[in-house]
């Protein structure tokens, strides 16, 4: 698996915004109204929506500007119905498909070129404090109303099954289903390409 918790350090994230942007949130000292933020979450594809407000919170959120961070991820929940934690950290090539039900912890990690379904939850145990949401690998595919709890690792290229609740780490190029989800299949993928991992490909099928 990548190391993809070193991948994005908080306090350099890539994602800073434009000081005009500051202007509309409510610790700032301005006349400009409240549905002046509103009105640049308005609908439209609601995955690539939602990713966009999430980069916008997690910059404020690691400027240490916790309360306007919070609103703008309620208010893109609200909308698009995808609550992303604004500490969550998220690599580049995210595909949120139909979005609709996606929650992500705050100290969860998802790499580059993943792909999630609608419904997916990366949450905790509830058992835990700290450190406490999953870790995604790269090139990872996770079917629609799975569920991937505590602090346990996906790997690169994994596929995770519709449905599946995930306690345990999965290995690279593993598919794993089933409550508690179990790996299946004969053996791992073999290695692919970056342009062939289930997260680009969104081929569901066994890793057999």
């Amino acid at each position: 698996m990548a190391a993809c918790v070193d991948k994005w350090q908080p306090a350099a994230y890539p994602c800073r915004l434009p000081e005009k942007f500051y202007c509309i949130l409510p610790d700032c000292s301005t006349d400009l109204p409240m549905a002046a933020a509103s009105a640049a979450l308005a609908p439209a594809a609601s995955g690539s929506s939602g990713d966009y407000a999430h980069r916008a919170a997690h910059a404020l959120w690691s400027d240490n500007r916790r309360a306007p961070a919070l609103l703008l991820q309620s208010r893109a929940s609200e909308v698009f119905g995808v609550d992303i934690h604004p500490g969550a950290r998220i690599g580049c090539g995210i595909l949120l498909d139909h979005a609709t039900g996606v929650v992500i912890g705050e100290t969860a990690v998802v790499g580059y070129d993943v792909s999630i379904l609608h419904g997916v939850t990366l949450g905790g145990t509830g058992k835990e404090s700290g450190d406490r949401h999953p870790k995604v690998g790269d090139g990872v595919l996770i079917g629609a109303g799975a569920s991937v709890l505590g602090n346990v690792h996906i790997g690169d290229g994994a596929k995770i099954g519709a449905g599946a609740v995930v306690l345990r780490d999965v290995a690279d190029g593993t598919t794993a289903v089933g409550n508690p989800a179990k790996p299946i299949g004969k053996k791992a993928a073999p290695q692919r390409r970056p342009e062939e991992l289930p997260g680009v490909t969104m081929e569901q099928r066994w890793s057999n």
